[in-house]
């Protein structure tokens, strides 16, 4: 009976120090695990449509002001513009080349401070004088510093835009730009190498209109963006991003010479929806957009410019764009 009880007691001494003991800690992450884990997020501490170096946006918008500058222009004489003329019959076709560098800082501590080099071509029709549509390409190459894990990231984007758009009365433009963009991140950081991509897809509306008087040539541009960026990383859950927003630009441009042109343009752009889904960051929902640009026609076939740009009142980007290109028409 002894030897009985006994047996009992420890049993019940066993189970309740069983019961009692906490259970075994989980095992510690490797450093590859947290390293793709935080790469892929600190990809998207904000929907890439939300960033001020956005590329599938910068090729909606230029599209869309190139279209709106041929579409509204009239001739000059000794660098006044001239009464609006009948509209052209014969089709006008125009090719483009343009280089822009951006320099972004972000002081989000999961944000990126980037480097960005990019090329653009493209090419338009105007056909009588008031219906245009035009094909647009660029590639861009963006070396990025993120802030955790002490990771770096390099970019190849190649983004392709549509644009149509037509004219009414010579003052007024309405249009579409849209298109498909691809990228290719290669991740690099104490966890390794880790590949990644992803795929946009873009609409931008747009309604312009346009007042000229003497040298003086001013035009208003209000935009609305759709983009959905969906990225992938191996043995990582795709991160799917929808960004909705709104723009308005205005633009005066002087006509100093029958040659030289001065431009100057504030555009103000506001965030109506669209935040990463992999982190809660504050992102910034409206800042405003300050540049100078100045061109010269060596004829009337053949137009060079170059531009800078700033972008200000933005909480967390701080975007410094300086770009140059040229225009031919035929």
């Amino acid at each position: 009976m002894k030897t009985q009880n006994l047996i009992i007691g420890i049993l019940t001494a066993s189970i309740s120090t069983a019961r009692a003991s906490p259970p075994p800690p989980p095992p510690a992450p490797s450093l590859a695990t947290l390293f793709r884990a935080a790469a892929v997020t600190s990809l998207h501490p904000d929907a890439p449509g939300a960033r001020t170096d956005n590329p599938a946006d910068r090729l909606n918008s230029g599209a869309a002001l190139n279209a709106v500058d041929q579409l509204t222009a009239v001739p000059t004489s000794a660098g006044v513009r001239s009464a609006p003329l009948p509209p052209k019959q014969g089709p006008l076709f125009s090719l483009s080349g343009e280089y822009n560098y951006l320099n972004t800082n972000d002081s989000r501590f999961l944000g990126s401070d980037s480097q960005t080099h990019s090329m653009s071509i493209g090419g338009t029709g105007l056909f009588n004088g008031d219906f245009l549509v035009g094909l647009n390409y660029s590639y861009s190459r963006t070396d990025s510093a993120m802030n955790i894990l002490g990771s770096y990231n390099n970019a190849d984007q190649n983004f392709i835009s549509l644009i149509v758009a037509k004219s009414f009365m010579q003052f007024l433009s309405i249009g579409f730009a849209g298109g498909y963009g691809h990228t290719d991140y290669t991740i690099v950081g104490p966890g390794g190498r880790l590949p990644a991509n992803m795929d946009t897809w873009t609409v931008s509306p747009f309604i312009a209109a346009s007042y000229q008087t003497g040298r003086l040539n001013t035009s208003l541009t209000a935009m609305y963006h759709y983009e959905n960026d969906r990225t992938t990383a191996p043995g990582i859950a795709a991160i799917t991003d929808d960004s909705n927003k709104i723009s308005l630009t205005l633009r005066a441009s002087y006509a100093a010479t029958e040659r030289l042109k001065i431009q100057g343009s504030v555009k103000f752009t506001e965030i109506l929806s669209g935040s990463g889904q992999s982190v809660g960051l504050p992102v910034a929902r409206a800042w405003a957009t300050f540049g100078t640009k100045v061109s010269y026609s060596f004829s009337k076939a053949l137009e060079v410019y170059a531009g800078y740009s700033y972008d200000a009142f933005n909480q967390f980007l701080d975007t410094h764009t300086v770009n140059g290109g040229l225009r031919y028409s035929f």
